[in-house]
């Protein structure tokens, strides 16, 4: 199982359990808060879209590397709101979460974009 693989997978029931029952954040929530923690926000708390890509793209063990990768981790990010939907609606997956979510979103249509060159996309060691 790859980093990626590893990180952003759904919990067995008893994780589920134990998650619910505490609320806490899933490691990989947790992980994405950690990242954006001390890029600045507008006065609305929102992060910039080149400020969070340049974040997580600094990462490559945690990227999605085919548009199936980048469905697999939207489905958990889905999978994880309607887990939490019920026990605190409204209150699904966190800010930093969802930034995550805008950076697999651009991904998808990068990759789903035939005509880049190869050297046109460029990751941040």
């Amino acid at each position: 199982m790859t980093p990626h693989e590893q990180m952003f997978r759904m919990p067995d029931d008893e994780e589920v359990i134990a998650f619910i029952a505490e609320f806490n954040d899933h490691s990989a929530e947790e992980w994405c808060r950690t990242l954006l923690q001390r890029l600045p926000v507008d006065p609305h708390g929102d992060r910039t879209f080149d400020d969070i890509y340049t974040a997580f793209a600094k990462h490559g063990d945690y990227l999605p590397l085919t548009v199936e990768e980048c469905r697999r981790e939207m489905r958990f990010w889905d999978e994880l709101d309607k887990l939490r939907d019920p026990v605190a609606p409204g209150h699904g997956i966190s800010f930093e979460a969802s930034d995550r979510v805008k950076f697999v979103e651009y991904l998808i249509k990068v990759y789903e974009t035939p005509d880049l060159d190869d050297g046109e996309i460029m990751f941040i060691d």
